[in-house]
This record gives C-alpha cells, structure tokens and sequence, in this order.
C-alpha cells in the first residue's frame, strides 16, 4: 500500500505483467471518495498514466492487517501509522528510505497538495526514483 495516488500509478506502471500484486493508496488525513487534485493528474498522465478514477480513502487498522509492505511519504507519516497500529508488525518504509544511501537531504517527500504543478512534477520524480526499490521490496513477498 502507498500514501499517494501517484506513487500507486508508478508502481502499478512498473509491475511486471501477469503479477498477483494489488497496489492501492491509503491517507491518515483524508475523507473517503474524493478525487486525485487536478495537478496530480496532469503530471501522471506526462508519465502515460492515468489516476483520474482514483478515490481517496482513509487509512484503517482494517485496511493495513490485509497489507504486507506500506510506504509513506513522511517520517510523521510512519510515526502515525505505528501509533495506529500499536504493535506494527508490518513493514512500513518511507518511500525514500530504501534509496537512502543514493541520497542527500531529507527521506521525507513533501505532500504537494495545494501547490504549483511545479511541485507535484517534483514529487512524482521523487517517487520515481524509488519505484525500483520499492518493486523489490514488494515482489519479495
């Protein structure tokens, strides 16, 4: 499970085919059945991938003991999510934390809602580099 419509488009994009993988997206901080933000759509669909039937829904103790590996956006994030689940058991990684040692700066990537398109196509790139590794990390299972 991913925190953001567009990591689950680039990760989905990237799953070899014939796979029995379901990917789907999750929020701490979100009303159930809203639509992916306009600027999220438009830098997917630069990618060829279309998230304009996503549905936000709010992350539950239900939803994550049915999942095997979680990635989040935010250290805040992964800290809430522990909390929600008092004793994980679970595997749950920052999006950027399995590329660690290919980066600088922080492990966090910013939630780009309500900003420039600018942003978000920073984001997306973001998520990007990771895909590989979170591929292993959910092919592994």
């Amino acid at each position: 499970m991913c925190r953001s419509p567009m990591a689950v488009g680039l990760v989905k994009k990237a799953l070899p085919q014939g796979g029995d993988v379901e990917i789907s997206s999750a929020g701490l901080i979100v009303s159930d059945g809203l639509p992916a933000s306009p600027n999220a759509i438009k830098v997917m669909a630069e990618e060829d991938i279309d998230i304009s039937g996503h549905q936000s829904r709010h992350l539950t103790r239900e939803i994550v003991t049915g999942t095997d590996v979680i990635f989040v956006m935010t250290q805040w994030h992964k800290l809430e999510l522990i909390n929600l689940l008092e004793k994980p058991g679970k595997e749950i990684y920052l999006i950027k934390e399995l590329m660690k040692n290919k980066l600088r700066g922080s492990l966090d990537i910013e939630d780009p809602i309500g900003k420039s398109i600018v942003f978000y196509r920073k984001c997306r790139d973001e998520i990007k580099k990771a895909v590989p590794t979170m591929l292993e990390k959910i092919l592994k299972k």
